[in-house]
């Protein structure tokens, strides 16, 4: 009876591992030629302009480069999870990883984000942004 508990505790401990995955991948992003310089659709989903300001201005305090910030430890997971939606468009920019948010309102306006290699994943790296007030 011991053994049948045992094995069932192991069983269960397991699970929680096979559901996570530490790659920044996301559903949304399996399509993706990660190495291709092509601007690439990621999603339709689009944030507010209030939103990706909010997001240049405050959350990452209106820097435009981030090493050696706190900052610089953020990842293409956290901004989906901080802007609330995944980027609207992807390309390879000589290594870089760059993520484009476009907003709903005016595509003119617009957040594109830098990540590069780092030891633990792709970190960010710089901002641009286009039209944001």
């Amino acid at each position: 009876m011991k053994k049948i508990i045992a094995g069932m505790l192991c069983a269960f401990m397991v699970f929680p591992l096979t559901g996570c995955d530490s790659d920044d991948a996301s559903e949304a992003q399996s399509n993706i030629d990660f190495e291709s310089s092509e601007v690439q659709k990621v999603s339709d989903d689009r944030a507010s302009v209030k939103v990706l300001s909010e997001t240049a201005n405050v959350w990452l305090e209106g820097l435009n480069s981030f090493a050696g910030t706190d900052q610089s430890k953020y990842t293409y997971s956290d901004f989906v999870e901080h802007i609330g939606c995944e980027a609207s468009e992807y390309y390879n920019d000589s290594g870089y990883r760059v993520y484009t948010w476009i907003s709903a309102e005016d595509e003119s306006s617009k957040m594109a984000v830098w990540f590069s290699k780092g030891l633990a994943g792709w970190n960010l790296e710089m901002l641009g942004t286009s039209n944001l007030s």
